[in-house]
């Protein structure tokens, strides 16, 4: 065997492996993104849980249905409306951001919606954001994308 074949057979060699190594990269990669959207999924639904428990402590379907019935919330009440449904509108905002960028699927996104279109139809959204959603507390894309959604 001369020295022209063995370097041959060693770019070969080093190619093939070359090749392997980025297979396996590419393998590693996606199943490093399946695990991010999984525990990506995991957290919105905690978050979403979460919202869920203060909406109860704070009792905010009676206070919804006090404003239904005509009342006023008092100053106490009110401000802990709006304390909940500026953190749940933050969580929304992260995740019209997410959507934004294309890190969510379209039926995570199309329930996520729903979600805000529901919101938008409750009357303590009325009471609390007669104006619509023009706090500054929120991205400009996201407040635009609000007010469409809840003045259809």
């Amino acid at each position: 065997m001369n020295l022209k074949n063995l370097n041959e057979w060693l770019t070969l060699g080093a190619n093939i492996g070359v090749l392997i190594g980025i297979f396996v990269v590419a393998i590693e990669l996606q199943q490093t993104q399946v695990e991010m959207r999984a525990e990506s999924n995991t957290t919105r639904k905690e978050m979403a849980r979460q919202n869920d428990l203060i909406a109860r402590d704070l009792r905010i379907s009676e206070l919804t249905q006090k404003i239904r019935e005509g009342g006023e919330l008092t100053f106490t009440e009110r401000t802990d409306a709006a304390t909940f449904f500026r953190s749940l509108y933050r969580h929304f905002e992260n995740l019209h951001f997410q959507h934004e960028q294309g890190v969510l699927d379209e039926e995570t996104w199309q329930s996520i919606n729903d979600s805000i279109l529901v919101q938008c139809e409750s009357p303590m959204y009325r009471y609390l954001f007669p104006e619509g959603l023009n706090q500054v507390l929120y991205r400009v894309s996201f407040r635009e994308f609000v007010n469409s959604a809840c003045n259809q």
